[in-house]
């Protein structure tokens, strides 16, 4: 879980917005013929606390991403992820390994500090 929050703090803000959008939309979307609609209603500030930036680079992002038709608005302040040609780029929080993904099962373990 750890190598999770460290993947995801290393990741840029438009990363990580597309990683939370994509889990709400995992959890809480429903399908629709324009894409999935999350049916909760965030604000930009709200979107700017769960990446740990600030409201108007959330603004810019969310204009760039339907700029680019990752992304629509829809009634009452509700998201609408487009659904991507192929596969996604960015993967969703939990689709981050937690291993490494070489296979081999190495733990952090504690400097012994004598």
């Amino acid at each position: 879980m750890f190598e999770r929050y460290v993947w995801f703090l290393g990741s840029t803000f438009r990363t990580r917005l597309e990683m939370v959008l994509n889990h709400l939309g995992t959890r809480f979307g429903i399908s629709d013929k324009r894409g999935t609609l999350v049916v909760l209603k965030l604000t930009h500030e709200d979107l700017a606390e769960m990446i740990g930036s600030c409201r108007p680079m959330v603004s810019k992002l969310i204009g760039d991403m339907i700029k680019k038709g990752l992304l629509a608005r829809g009634e009452k302040r509700q998201f609408i992820l487009r659904p991507k040609e192929g596969t996604s780029t960015t993967p969703a929080f939990h689709d981050v390994p937690a291993r490494p993904s070489d296979g081999s099962s190495r733990q952090i373990t504690q400097p012994n500090n004598r």
